[in-house]
């Protein structure tokens, strides 16, 4: 599947390492990654920034999602 060079990801990461292994692989792929450690900071560079696509780990989903999902949208 071709990648669509340039788009920037959002990774909510609060693991250290495991972002910046994420960030690694996506970085390779093509992607601009930005990486935010919960769900405040997230939503901070979410409204600053022209984002094409956020992941976020299953615990902070839920946070974000309790939170948060009302202002994404």
């Amino acid at each position: 599947m071709p990648v669509d060079k340039g788009k920037t990801i959002l990774l909510v990461e609060d693991d250290r390492q495991l972002g910046r292994a994420l960030t690694e692989v996506l970085a390779a792929a093509g992607f601009v990654v930005l990486v935010e450690k919960n769900g405040e900071a997230a939503l901070r560079t979410f409204e600053s920034t022209d984002v094409d696509l956020l992941i976020t780990d299953e615990e902070l989903a839920s946070l974000v999602a309790q939170k948060d999902t009302h202002a994404l949208r």
